[in-house]
């Protein structure tokens, strides 16, 4: 029993000290968005199938799923796909990335915000900006 234990230890002693995981563990690859300000946001990341995809910023007719970024700090998006790959499958290599006032995304409703585009601030996404900017977004 002790040689047992002994080696699924040393295992996982291995396995843990690869760059790469291991054949049967699942990888996933980051993307963050940083909130350098004092007041929390919302962020919506367009996909493939996307509504409007870029080079067309119109906001989706409903309101997507977007996620809580408190004032001063940062949120992972996790993809099992490298963010580049993610990005070079749309249709102009570009991914829109749009910030929000968390205040307007909570008492405004989405047909306002849309027609008025209460945008933030919108980034065009490359793997390029990716890469110089080590898969992070910062606002502002």
């Amino acid at each position: 029993m002790k040689t047992i234990l002994s080696a699924l230890i040393i295992l996982l002693l291995t396995v843990s000290s690869c760059d790469e995981p291991p054949f049967f563990a699942e990888k996933f690859y980051m993307l963050y968005v940083v909130n350098n300000t004092y007041k929390s946001i919302y962020y919506y990341e367009e996909r493939v199938n996307s509504e409007f995809p870029y080079p067309d910023t119109t906001l989706p007719s409903t309101k997507p799923t977007m996620q809580k970024i408190e004032a001063n700090d940062k949120y992972g998006i996790s993809s099992q796909v490298k963010w580049n790959e993610v990005i070079d499958k749309m249709p102009s290599d570009t991914m829109a990335f749009y910030i929000f006032d968390a205040e307007t995304i909570e008492n405004t409703d989405w047909s306002v915000i849309r027609a008025n585009y209460l945008v933030l601030k919108r980034y065009s996404i490359s793997a390029e900006y990716l890469t110089n900017n080590n898969n992070t977004i910062v606002y502002p």
